[in-house]
């Protein structure tokens, strides 16, 4: 899971409640007051990194040990690269989702959902990445304009919740 935040929270949580047991988790920023409304963190975890909240929050709920990566990712970022892996993309802008794009494209055997959402209009995308057609149309979902919302606006809770139930 790429992205600890408004998306990613659930959606990791959802998985360990689910049963996946192997669940790497990348991420560096840390909480902010304005995380808690919309993100699964508590105000307890104000200040810490979300990996390290996250990974308590889902041992508490779950008992899973959740791998973390607390790191920002850049293009010298390894990626683990193992059969059957899905990579599931929830970060906030176009940009980090492309250098993902870049580092994973060639990983046959392995899939990636991408979810994306803004207010409370959101869409989620899956691509087998042994299928070349797909990754060509994953490809041009690059090429659109970003919404400039603020950080409180991007994403609404209840709508976090729908996308994090729809990715697992």
């Amino acid at each position: 899971v790429f992205g600890a935040g408004s998306l990613g929270s659930f959606i990791t949580l959802n998985l360990g409640k689910l049963g996946f047991n192997n669940i790497v988790v990348y991420d560096f920023d840390i909480i902010e007051e304005y995380n808690i409304p919309n993100q699964f963190y508590r105000i307890e975890d104000i200040g810490k990194h979300k990996t390290m909240a996250l990974k308590e929050i889902v041992k508490s709920f779950t008992d899973i040990d959740i791998e973390i990566k607390n790191i920002e990712v850049t293009e010298k970022t390894i990626i683990e690269d193992e059969l059957n892996i899905i990579y599931i993309l929830t970060f906030d802008t176009l940009k980090n989702r492309k250098l993902i794009f870049d580092k994973i494209k060639h990983l046959n055997g392995n899939y990636i959902v991408d979810s994306r959402i803004g207010g409370e209009e959101f869409s989620i995308r899956s691509f087998n990445l042994s299928n070349k057609y797909e990754i060509k149309e994953w490809e041009k979902s690059f090429n659109i304009q970003e919404t400039n919302l603020p950080c409180g606006e991007k994403s609404i809770c209840y709508t976090n919740l729908s996308v994090a139930a729809e990715v697992c």
